[in-house]
């Protein structure tokens, strides 16, 4: 880059946190930091994190936010979000190296892949072999998902698996073909599951069953009859297959396969 050209507003963050040693027996065991805030245009983020050798978990950080952007706050930590390759820094072995720790964020508003979340909390716990996310729910589209998950490495392979909960979550944002009156909040729930080597394989890798459905009396429903899904999505080398079980949804009632490009 063009170490001259004066930074955008949006990349101007300012960094605060008071630090003190942990001691014990005489000796420095670890570092905490209180009143950490990191601020920007985009986003912020407060909280305490610390580093205890010999505690379990040996790192420990609790965070909350008004706003997050996942997509800036990445470039402004020069990770590359367009994916990882075999050559290229993988999110997921950095996870690996990590060990045993715990973190937890309260956010009121987070932007992640164009996609609006708000009132998010997530508390997260790795260990030697494994990420579990103890809780990731969010409000997204009117509607509440509440979900838990993990990886876990065999033989430096990694396996994926989510479990979410919808209720009432409304889909005209990703139906916006669909006439404004075919509006049904759906409730249910969805599997997710992949293995791979890599963040690139596992995303590659990802099958996911969907099984959701609507009433007529649901909140923020306008009236038409009960809409129902239940499919099983897949990826594939050059898009997404998705095997339709059951799709009822107005006078439409199908079943098949579509595959994405």
């Amino acid at each position: 880059g063009n170490c001259k050209r004066s930074p955008k507003p949006e990349e101007q963050v300012t960094l605060f946190g008071e630090a003190t040693l942990v001691i014990s027996d005489q000796r420095i065991t670890g570092l905490q930091i209180s009143k950490l805030a990191f601020d920007s245009v985009l986003q912020n983020l407060t909280g305490d994190m610390s580093f205890v050798d010999g505690r379990k978990p040996w790192v420990i950080g609790d965070f909350t936010s008004d706003k997050l952007d996942l997509a800036d706050l990445a470039e402004l930590s020069g990770q590359n979000t367009a994916g990882t390759g075999a050559g290229d820094p993988d999110s997921l072995a950095s996870i690996q190296k990590l060990g045993e720790a715990r973190f937890s964020l309260r956010a009121k508003a987070v932007l992640a892949d164009e996609i609006p979340m708000t009132d998010v909390d997530v508390e997260v716990e790795t260990g030697p072999g494994s990420v579990n996310f103890q809780q990731l729910d969010f409000s997204l589209y009117a509607g509440r998902i509440t979900s838990r998950g993990a990886i876990n490495w065999r033989h430096n392979k990694a396996a994926l698996s989510v479990d979410a909960e919808l209720k009432n979550v409304s889909l005209d944002k990703f139906l916006e073909d669909m006439p404004s009156q075919a509006s049904a909040p759906l409730s249910g729930t969805v599997a997710i599951r992949s293995t791979g080597s890599n963040a690139a394989g596992l995303l590659a890798g990802i099958t996911g069953d969907v099984k959701l459905s609507a009433s007529p009396d649901s909140p923020g429903s306008t009236g038409q009859s009960a809409a129902k899904v239940e499919m099983t999505a897949r990826q594939t080398d050059n898009g997404m297959q998705a095997t339709i079980q059951r799709f009822e949804w107005q006078d439409t009632d199908l079943q098949g396969s579509v595959q994405y490009h």
